[in-house]
Formats: C-alpha cells, sequence, structure tokens
C-alpha cells in the first residue's frame, strides 16, 4: 500500500526549492541560477549581507551598484523562507529606488519569465497599486485614482 503525499508537503515542495542551498552565497545565486556575471566589486556588495547585518556602499555613479544591489534582492528573497526574507532599501531620493533598483528587478524577472523560469510568487504591481499599497500600510483613506 502507497501513500500519496500530503498536501502540505506537495506545497512546501512547490514553495521551497533548492535555492536554498544558495542563501549563504548570493554571487553563486547570481552565476549559477540568473545566469549572470558580476564583476569583484559587484560581487563584493552582493556576497557582503551575509556576512555584515548593515552594508554601506558608496561609489560613483554608474558602476553597477544598482543592478548589483536589485540581484542581491532577488536572490535574497528567493533564497530565504517566506516571511523571514526582509529587505530594507533606503536611498537620499525615491527615484533611486522606484526608477533604479526595483526597474532593474522588474527586468530580470520578465527575462525570467520570458525564458521560462519566472520567479515564483508575486513580485510586481501597477504604480497604482503600490500607492494604494503604501497609504493602506500608513493608515490613510485612499480611493482609486481616476484616469
Amino acid at each position: 500500500m502507497s501513500l500519496a503525499p500530503s498536501p502540505f508537503a506537495v506545497a512546501a515542495d512547490l514553495l521551497w526549492t533548492d535555492d536554498d542551498d544558495y542563501a549563504e552565497d548570493p554571487v553563486g545565486y547570481v552565476r549559477d541560477v540568473m545566469g549572470e556575471h558580476l564583476w569583484s566589486k559587484q560581487a563584493e556588495m552582493v556576497a557582503a549581507p551575509v556576512k555584515h547585518r548593515k552594508v554601506v556602499v558608496k561609489a560613483a555613479h554608474s558602476v553597477g551598484k544598482t543592478r548589483g544591489l536589485s540581484r542581491l534582492v532577488i536572490s535574497w528573497v528567493l533564497t530565504h523562507p517566506i516571511g523571514e526574507a526582509l529587505v530594507v532599501i533606503t536611498s537620499d531620493n525615491d527615484d533611486n529606488i522606484k526608477g533604479g533598483i526595483w526597474q532593474e528587478v522588474i527586468a530580470a524577472h520578465e527575462r525570467a519569465a520570458a525564458e521560462g523560469r519566472p520567479f515564483p510568487g508575486i513580485w510586481l504591481g501597477s504604480a497604482e497599486d503600490q500607492r494604494l499599497r503604501h497609504a493602506r500600510l500608513h493608515g490613510r483613506a485612499v480611493s482609486r485614482r481616476r484616469a
């Protein structure tokens, strides 16, 4: 007599993949799973949170900080258990986060989906959905904007 696996075991297998092997190696995740190369300083930046609780990166413009950080966000979220992956990103202006890091995350997500290997879970929403979520988080009454 053979017992079928429990639905909980099946769900856990679907939600929790072998990507957790990369929880301590985000550079390896970017290289092996995402199929991308990070240059040496990007790799150093991406690897830093594994050993350090707080990381500050100071560098010139257009050296790859945004791309590297977006890959760290993706690898961190996808290699840590649901509910345990917390990513906090700060910047001196909102555009660096919305127009930089999240645009890189969106582009990586879209490319992975086009290649038939989309990231699990829900990653993206419209700007309007994000505005509504932000307002609800801060206890503000909001309504949908009319076009």
